[in-house]
């Protein structure tokens, strides 16, 4: 069964924080993010508390009460951002599908920003009901 988790500062323990670390920090996660680089855990562990403290969300995705993906919303001005990461093994089978068209349901004025050579995620925002509006250097703009 499918089920999506908010974090939040009273939720957040070592288990999710070094689930979510270690899936950002995989290969095949960075090689489709905008940002390609590696970092520490004490790096991961400021961005988890700054993203909690803004008005920004992570959703941890789990199938079975196991972890299996995320989902974040970032604001920026007045558009929110939505990213995502699936473990691989998990890949393929709808949960992101899933996950995002709840998540769609519940927040405004979305947006996602694609490299143009992830596929994968290209067609999940297709799919989700996201229009192409734009393209900026590598970078693919989607909008639900």
């Amino acid at each position: 069964m499918l089920k999506i988790v908010k974090l939040k500062k009273n939720n957040i323990n070592l288990e999710k924080l070094k689930f979510i670390y270690y899936l950002r920090n995989s290969n095949y996660v960075k090689k489709n993010s905008r940002n390609r680089n590696s970092f520490t855990y004490d790096n991961h562990v400021k961005w988890v508390n700054k993203n909690l403290i803004k008005k920004n969300k992570i959703f941890l995705i789990k199938e079975n009460n196991i972890n299996i993906g995320y989902i974040n919303v970032i604001k920026e001005k007045k558009k929110n951002y939505l990213s995502w990461a699936i473990k691989k093994t998990f890949q393929g089978k709808g949960y992101a599908k899933k996950a995002l068209i709840r998540i769609m349901k519940k927040e405004k004025n979305l947006f996602a920003r694609i490299i143009y050579t992830n596929s994968k995620s290209i067609k999940l925002a297709k799919n989700c009901g996201m229009k192409k509006i734009k393209k900026y250097k590598e970078i693919l703009i989607f909008k639900l």
